[in-house]
């Protein structure tokens, strides 16, 4: 009969989340001044209370829950430090000049970034 009270409550929330995402909202509830308890990744009573605490605050509905609209509010996209899928694969900014341009200047009359231009002529 050992831990019989702790497993009835896994099934309890409305959304699936992980450990890592629960010991996420902790840190983040806590850096709020909301949370005072261990950071285990555990959805226990004091992480609930820091969580109606936080949606009290925030204008969100009230459910000590880790629910979506909770869980975007917390931790948003910089909550773990993954980067959106769009800003992970962006052009770089140029940096070193034009090493390649894409086609020459109009008229061929400017300098040639590298050498002499072929269409000068010669």
């Amino acid at each position: 009969m050992p831990g019989a009270s702790q497993h009835s409550g896994m099934q309890s929330s409305a959304t699936h989340q992980s450990r890592a995402e629960i010991t996420d909202v902790q840190q983040k509830l806590r850096a709020e001044k909301l949370y005072q308890g261990k950071i285990d990744g555990m959805l226990g009573p004091q992480t609930r209370r820091a969580l109606a605490d936080y949606q009290k605050q925030n204008g969100l509905r009230v459910t000590a829950n880790l629910d979506r609209e909770t869980r975007n509010s917390l931790l948003g996209n910089m909550g773990t430090g993954s980067p959106p899928p769009s800003a992970t694969h962006t052009m770089p900014a140029p940096s070193q000049g034009t090493a390649q341009s894409p086609a020459p200047a109009p008229g061929g009359t400017g300098a040639a970034p590298s050498g002499a231009n072929p269409a000068s002529g010669r």
